[in-house]
């Protein structure tokens, strides 16, 4: 097979290849630009214009829609942006292949994925207009996912600030998108469909930067061979990833299809704030996840763990910081957005926002634990994590009302925290002594 060594590839190794180590504060001084600037753009519009002049109902279609489907973009990866970034962090001399190959995977399976939603939808019984904001969200989630995919390349290169950059520009054209439609028509439908448009636009421009800097699509590696190792590599960290979605995304699902449309708005506007948060944890695992994978295959599990603990630590000294925060303000930031409708939104979020720091460290930590090549105890936890989430909502949204998937979630993040970090730290005493644990999962 032709591994293939592209023109553009000189541009990553120029940029944070095998043969040079790029600060990590710089990095993540890069990362956190790109979010500063987005997020509170995308603030003002997934969650602000939105509820503002979709009101409760739509919103609520809006947001169990997009929760579906993002799980579905999820299933779409099955882990081929995280296991490209690890495997090109560790050995760049295959990027074509892996960019070549896995494009045409992807394509296969986004169709399986699409195949799944055009089930769930029908097991809900969801009407002719939730058909139409589901296919839109649907178009929008997969070509994210494929963004995402783009941007394992330069993860893996660790130049941050050509993500950062592109990252901008992403929100904005798919901002103007879904703005001019949700202006136009006020419907979840044609404003989801906006988003799309703009994020396939988006996902165009990063394939060819990726392209021309990075590595070239070369239809001379495809090889099936090569293509089936890597979803078996992959799908590990795919399973992770999915279980990883459905905590959240089943709220949003399960709220409208047990308490109606209008429950669904007034939950989801809160979990979508929520998730605003998680940029931070982004941070934190986009500067360090090829960093970890490095020394982890390295043998410098010390660094390794430093770099874990050193983290977590200033992840949750300031995710604490900003619950509190928004425990207090809550209510009035949810006044500012929308008076009157969505105020039980604000009861709701001052209690959400305690799972803030919940969720920041198990995000960490799955990745910590992937970066260590400990696949199977991460998709075990998540998994556990997904059917329990399911099963206690399912049973707690009819006792409790909307506060019932926040419950759940409390348990849910509490008990793999916990787990998670004892076996980061098993795996580091695993690889500083093999002897002593002859069987490794």
């Amino acid at each position: 097979m032709q591994s293939g060594e592209p023109v553009g590839d000189r541009g990553a190794q120029a940029r944070g290849g095998p043969t040079s180590t790029p600060s990590l504060r710089k990095n993540a001084w890069w990362v956190a630009l790109g979010q500063v600037v987005v997020k509170p753009l995308w603030f003002m519009f997934i969650t602000a214009a939105c509820m503002r002049y979709l009101g409760p109902a739509s919103y609520g279609i809006f947001s169990a829609t997009l929760a579906l489907a993002t799980l579905a973009a999820t299933v779409s990866d099955l882990g081929t942006t995280n296991f490209t970034t690890r495997a090109l962090a560790r050995d760049q001399s295959q990027r074509s292949a892996l960019l070549t190959n896995t494009l045409v995977a992807r394509v296969g399976l986004a169709l399986l994925a699409g195949i799944g939603v055009v089930i769930a939808a029908w097991v809900l019984g969801y009407s002719r207009s939730f058909w139409f904001s589901l296919g839109a969200a649907c178009l929008y989630g997969l070509a994210f996912q494929l963004t995402e995919y783009c941007r394992a390349f330069y993860r893996a290169a660790e130049v941050l600030r050509d993500e950062a950059l592109l990252s901008i520009a992403e929100k904005l054209i798919v901002i103007t998108g879904g703005l001019a439609l949700l202006l136009t028509t006020r419907q979840p439908g044609p404003t989801l469909l906006g988003m799309a448009l703009g994020m396939c636009l988006v996902f165009a421009l990063n394939l060819g930067w990726v392209h021309v800097r990075y590595a070239r699509i070369a239809p001379s590696t495809l090889d099936v061979r090569f293509l089936v190792h890597t979803l078996r590599a992959a799908w590990p960290i795919g399973l992770v990833l999915v279980f990883s979605a459905v905590p959240l995304s089943a709220g949003p699902v399960l709220t409208e299809a047990l308490l109606g449309e209008e429950a669904a708005g007034l939950y989801g506007s809160a979990q979508r704030i929520l998730e605003a948060l998680q940029s931070l944890s982004f941070v934190f695992v986009v500067t360090t996840f090829a960093r970890l994978s490095g020394l982890f295959h390295a043998g410098r599990v010390e660094e390794y763990r430093y770099l874990v603990r050193r983290s977590l630590l200033l992840l949750m000294v300031l995710s604490v910081t900003i619950a509190a925060l928004l425990s207090v303000s809550a209510p009035w930031l949810i006044g500012l957005i929308d008076q009157g409708r969505f105020e039980e939104t604000g009861d709701l979020l001052r209690s959400m926002s305690w799972l803030f720091p919940l969720m920041a460290s198990t995000y960490v930590l799955m990745f910590a634990l992937m970066s260590a090549d400990d696949h199977n105890v991460a998709a075990w936890l998540t998994g556990a994590a997904a059917v329990a989430s399911v099963l206690l909502m399912a049973e707690l949204l009819p006792r409790l009302g909307l506060i019932g998937p926040a419950v759940s979630l409390f348990i849910v993040y509490g008990l793999v925290t916990a787990v998670a970090l004892w076996h980061v730290e098993r795996r580091v005493r695993e690889k500083q002594a093999p002897e002593a644990f002859p069987t490794q999962a």
